[in-house]
């Protein structure tokens, strides 16, 4: 087989590694964050806005570039989140 792309297979396998340890790791400190709130009588997370985007969205109008879809804008098609 191709040694070239043998070496794109495992940088490709070597990133899903590191994103999926990545998410595993949000995941806990999400949780945590659950948790914490729920023993100090914290209020739950804030909805989406009125936009039905997230909050982290509420910039994307300022923040996108000339092409409706472009792929670094992820709030573009998203809702809640």
């Amino acid at each position: 087989m191709d040694e070239t792309l043998n070496r794109y297979r495992e940088s490709i396998d070597n990133i899903d590694a590191a994103l999926v340890f990545m998410l595993a790791e949000r995941f806990k400190v999400t949780q945590a964050v659950g948790e914490y709130k729920a023993t100090h009588d914290l209020p739950p997370p804030i909805p989406a806005g009125r936009n039905g985007r997230s909050p982290a969205c509420a910039n994307w109008r300022s923040t996108r570039s000339s092409t409706p879809t472009s792929p670094k804008n992820s709030c573009a098609s998203s809702s809640t989140k």
